[in-house]
Order: C-alpha cells, then sequence, then structure tokens
C-alpha cells in the first residue's frame, strides 16, 4: 500500500439512522456513516438499519469470537472482516457486510464491500463468497485510527 494515497478517516460515534432503532455505535468515514455510503451504492434502504458487530453487539459469544478473531490485525495481511449485521437479529446468519481488509504496518485498506453469499450456516465460514457492492471506493485508514474503533 502506498502511504501517498488518500487516507479516509473513520470514527466511531453513537447514533440512530433510522426510527426504529435505539442510538448504537456507527463507523463514520470521513464524516458519513458508514450505511449511508453503502446505502447510496446499493439502493438498498434496508442498509440503514444494520449495526457493527465489533463492539460485543453479536447475541451468540461464539460469533463474536470469530468478529474479533478477524479483527486481530496481528494475525494476518489479509481477511474478510464483517463490518455490519443486522439489527434484528444481531448474528452471522442474517444480512452482513463485508469488508476486505488488507494489512500493513501503518495502514488498513478495505478493498472491496459486498454483502455475504455464503451457502453455510457454519459462522465460520462467514465472508468466503461475498457480493461486492459496487460503486463503494477502497478505503484507506491508518491503522493507529482503525483500530481505535474496536
Amino acid at each position: 500500500m502506498s502511504s501517498k494515497s488518500h487516507c479516509s478517516e473513520i470514527t466511531v460515534e453513537e447514533r440512530s439512522l433510522v426510527d426504529y432503532l435505539e442510538p448504537s455505535l456507527t463507523y463514520l468515514i470521513d464524516g458519513q456513516p458508514l450505511q449511508i455510503m453503502i446505502r447510496e451504492a446499493s439502493g438498498d434502504d434496508s442498509m440503514l438499519g444494520l449495526v457493527s458487530p465489533w463492539l460485543g453487539n453479536l447475541y451468540s459469544d461464539k460469533e463474536q469470537a470469530i468478529v474479533n478473531a478477524k479483527l486481530d490485525l496481528r494475525s494476518a495481511e489479509s481477511c474478510r472482516v464483517p463490518v455490519l449485521v443486522c439489527s434484528d437479529d444481531l448474528d452471522l446468519a442474517c444480512t452482513v457486510v463485508i469488508a476486505d481488509v488488507f494489512v500493513d504496518e501503518k495502514f488498513v485498506k478495505w478493498k472491496q464491500i459486498g454483502i455475504d453469499a455464503t451457502p453455510s450456516t457454519n459462522p465460520e465460514d462467514i465472508g468466503r463468497i461475498i457480493e461486492r457492492i459496487d460503486g463503494l471506493p477502497e478505503l484507506k485508514f491508518r491503522r493507529n485510527q482503525y483500530e481505535a474503533c474496536y
């Protein structure tokens, strides 16, 4: 990853993007909620009802452990990481947005973002197949700022 390309700012803020949800921690990319970026790219309003699985939000301890392991940037140079899940189920079996994450010592890059299309119901298989959401740019973050979000 070239350090000369644009770095986006990633922060976390408590927000509710739809009337039926309590405020929850929301990722802001250059000040814009990730869910809004995805809705604009996909045309799917249901994206506004998704929430973060990073912050201990999942109902299943096993599924939370899987997400936490994928977030461990020391474990691999690349990984498919769940970044949003359905707020109704708070699990990895419903709608899950996945980012292809690439890491070096200074930067974290989301090369593509998509919806999990893995036919398996085993949570360990999450992200094996994703349907790319066209219209979303590759995103690059400073590693220390990214890690502060979880």
